[in-house]
């Protein structure tokens, strides 16, 4: 009888929010030390990478360093890339839990750039030679694949024009970066500024590239083939792409009130004001049309509105927050600062929870769990004059999606039967949803 009383009360206490905040760990040891690049591969797999701040003897030695968990952030496994010394890192890609490749730039020689890959999560890191590295004209800003094999190089090279001017170029590879070809300059336009790239977004076949003019290059084939276009920022200065699908995608330069709009791949852009607390770095939730999250040194917010409207977790309110990364609606991290007394005990949060708009139920789905509380075995029953195709996610405390299923609701009333008893006793999150639909309620397995 205790236990089943505790559990109702907390599962009013769990339907009054949107989910929670708990404070992690990667081990980083020192103080002031930022965790800046998460990478989740699923609820479960991510890698790290940190900062150090203010103290230059363990700057680089944590350019250097990544950490690894496979138990979604409880743990972590932290070990050191074997660059020079001297090298800080200049950007990240993880390809999946096995392979990453680190590309470090030398600070007593700026165009000493080793790139470094590893395909065993770390254990062993072999510096790549891809044809750029000979060529001191060539800077690689970027390296993006679209799946295991298929990749992309983005740069620029400089010339020997007066006055000095750059050139856009490209690399492209099919085997995991073993061989890479360069995309024949024919298919780039060509600047006659001196301008270099800042920040890029994908979807699909689709890469968008902001530039320091202002301007932004756009391939619709994978890179093969390039356009460039106008912004509305005219003036040289870092913009970020944010694009959520082939035609929809947003423009933000961290700082004003204005976020530009388009709906037509960036041919054409509108700005709207947003309400709200927005900070100064906007990351598109993965898989969901309409989630944004912004991060700054004073918090993190998210907006359920495609931008236009903000607002505050408040555990994070007033927390240095450095990066966000987001594998699902139900699990994410944002990363912080470590701190006095105990470093290596915190600078990382985990969400957990359902992180979507509330119910939307055009429909009119009755939906109900019975029983509830139940002790594994449980009937939905759902009624409803419309035919519809209908997807169930149950989730548990820590955002893992635990159990998936498709059916079709194709009658005024429909009842399915699941076993459950493979479940942990505790509450979970049941979601229903399809392109109409979303509905949540809550299953206490006892």
């Amino acid at each position: 009888m205790k236990k089943f009383i505790l559990l109702v009360l907390i599962l009013i206490f769990y339907n009054s929010c949107y989910g929670q905040w708990v404070q992690q760990a990667v081990g980083w040891e020192n103080e002031m030390v930022a965790t800046n690049d998460i990478k989740p591969i699923d609820q479960n797999h991510l890698w790290a990478f940190a900062n150090k701040l203010g103290n230059s003897n363990t700057f680089f030695q944590y350019q250097r360093t990544f950490a690894r968990s496979s138990d979604g952030g409880n743990s972590w496994d932290i070990a050191e890339v074997n660059a020079p010394d001297s090298c800080y890192r200049e950007f990240v890609l993880v390809l999946n839990f096995d392979t990453t490749w680190i590309q470090f730039t030398d600070v007593n020689n700026n165009f000493d750039r080793p790139l470094f890959k590893t395909i065993n999560g770390g254990l062993t890191w072999q510096q790549q030679y891809p044809p750029w590295n000979s060529d001191s004209t060539q800077s690689i800003k970027f390296i993006h694949f679209f799946d295991n094999l298929h990749g992309i190089a983005m740069g620029i090279q400089a010339t020997n024009i007066s006055p000095p001017q750059n050139v856009f170029m490209f690399y492209q590879t099919y085997d995991c970066g073993n061989t890479w070809t360069q995309v024949p300059a024919s298919n780039i336009p060509i600047t006659p500024i001196f301008e270099y790239l800042d920040a890029y977004s994908q979807f699909d076949s689709c890469i968008w590239i902001t530039t320091s003019e202002g301007r932004i290059l756009k391939s619709q084939d994978y890179g093969m083939h390039w356009n460039l276009y106008t912004t509305p920022f005219s003036f040289t200065g870092n913009f970020i792409p944010i694009f959520k699908s082939t035609s929809h995608g947003i423009l933000y330069n961290g700082f004003g009130n204005i976020i530009y709009s388009t709906s037509n791949g960036g041919l054409n852009w509108n700005s709207f004001i947003p309400t709200g607390p927005i900070h100064s770095h906007i990351f598109h939730l993965p898989g969901d049309g309409t989630i944004y999250l912004s991060i700054s040194s004073t918090g993190c917010s998210y907006s359920n509105d495609e931008c236009h409207t903000w607002t505050d977790f408040p555990e994070l309110v007033g927390k240095i927050t450095s990066s966000v990364a987001f594998c699902n609606k139900y699990t994410g991290w944002v990363g912080s600062n470590t701190f006095l007394p105990n470093p290596s005990t915190n600078g990382l949060f985990k969400f957990t929870g359902a992180l979507e708009i509330p119910s939307e139920n055009k429909e009119n789905i009755d939906a109900k769990i019975i029983p509830n509380p139940s002790s594994g075995y449980v009937k939905l029953s759902l009624t409803n004059p419309k035919n519809i195709k209908l997807k169930l996610h149950i989730i548990n405390s820590l955002g893992q999606i635990v159990f998936s299923d498709q059916f079709y609701h194709d009658n005024a009333q429909s009842e399915k039967d699941y076993n459950l008893s493979f479940l942990n006793p505790g509450i979970y999150n049941v979601v229903i949803s399809s392109d109409e639909v979303r509905i949540r309620k809550s299953l206490v397995i006892l």
